[in-house]
């Protein structure tokens, strides 16, 4: 596709009668206009120039002196990359030498103001942010004090520090419920659960018939067979256990009952257990996923940069805050508050 200069033109007339609805208009005076006073920048007049050029000594990396500003191939190329494919060279430097034009002509009849004082002042925000900011604040230069910091908040250190992870969803049929010794000790619910095995089996025998592919499809499943058994009920059920240790030895994380951690365990994913029977009744299981043991510490490089890269939003939030309170206390600010009237 290729893109004539009249084209080209057509377009930046377009974005200038398109542009902020608060720009100038015919209805602005000649004297409210000269009133703005001439910026400065790199070249006289024009602040925008990042470059100055004199006719007839133009440096090897400039293709074009417009005015005293030169259109270097820095900025040459960033235009083309704004282009479609196959735009030809020429029309592209060509626009940006009319755009040099105008905008120089423009700037030596006084036509800058307010609009465009607030939309500068957020692009060097903008800038500011992105250039500076975000570039001393990325994930390589996040402070080992801030990553052990994290590392040592229980739930962050779950993530690196943990045994097997079982992820599970439960559907169950329960004499009891509340504390575990109270529900062993109890004969009323010893023959509640006895009573019941015939009908765990049965339960367990109709999902393995149409087993689930998720948890929406047990719940729904469990749902389907409700008027078999009005008692059943279904629950995600995550926990974490190490079948190589004992079970009086578990320490730490969530930890099912006995039978419970041990039938699951036994486990691969996608499958669904026997009926298993615990304290407060029976359970038939479909193990959804296992999240394999880590013993993973701040000493370990791929630890410092997963921890790095989760917290670094925090960070830069936190370290943006101080340094715009800092900022201000440089700037000396002075806040009348009371004047809002609120």
């Amino acid at each position: 596709m290729q893109i004539s200069r009249c084209a080209l033109t057509a377009v930046m007339w377009l974005a200038i009668a398109c542009g902020d609805p608060t720009a100038p208009s015919g209805a602005v005076s000649e004297g409210e206009l000269a009133q703005q006073p001439l910026p400065t920048g790199p070249v006289a007049g024009l602040p925008w120039a990042r470059q100055g050029c004199t006719k007839g000594q133009l440096p090897p990396d400039v293709l074009a002196c417009v005015g005293g500003v030169a259109i270097s191939r820095e900025r040459f190329e960033e235009a083309r990359a704004q282009y479609p494919d196959g735009t030809p060279v020429r029309a592209v430097l060509t626009a940006l030498i009319d755009e040099e034009a105008l905008s120089a002509a423009a700037a030596q009849h006084h036509l800058w103001g307010p609009w465009l004082v607030e939309p500068l002042r957020r692009a060097m925000v903008a800038a500011w942010l992105d250039r500076t900011f975000a570039a001393n604040h990325r994930v390589d230069q996040v402070s080992r004090a801030d990553i052990e910091r994290a590392y040592h908040n229980p739930a962050v250190r779950e993530m690196f520090e943990h045994v097997n992870g079982y992820f599970t969803t439960d559907a169950q049929m329960l004499c009891c419920s509340g504390n575990v010794d109270q529900c062993a000790k109890s004969d009323e619910v010893r023959s509640c659960i006895d009573a019941g095995a015939d009908k765990a089996a049965a339960l367990r025998a109709a999902l393995v018939a149409d087993p689930p592919g998720s948890p929406a499809e047990m719940a729904a499943r469990v749902a389907s067979l409700r008027g078999r058994f009005p008692d059943v009920g279904v629950h995600d059920i995550d926990f974490y256990y190490d079948p190589t240790i004992a079970y009086g030895d578990q320490r730490g994380y969530q930890l099912m009952v006995e039978p419970f951690a041990v039938g699951v365990s036994a486990l691969q994913p996608g499958q669904i257990s026997e009926p298993i029977r615990s304290p407060y009744g029976w359970h038939i299981v479909w193990l959804r996923r296992v999240l394999p043991a880590r013993h993973g510490t701040p000493e370990d490089a791929d630890v410092r940069s997963e921890i790095a890269r989760n917290i670094l939003p925090m960070l830069r939030e936190r370290d943006l805050i101080a340094e715009v309170v800092g900022l201000a206390r440089q700037a000396g600010v002075e806040l009348y508050l009371e004047r809002l009237g609120e």
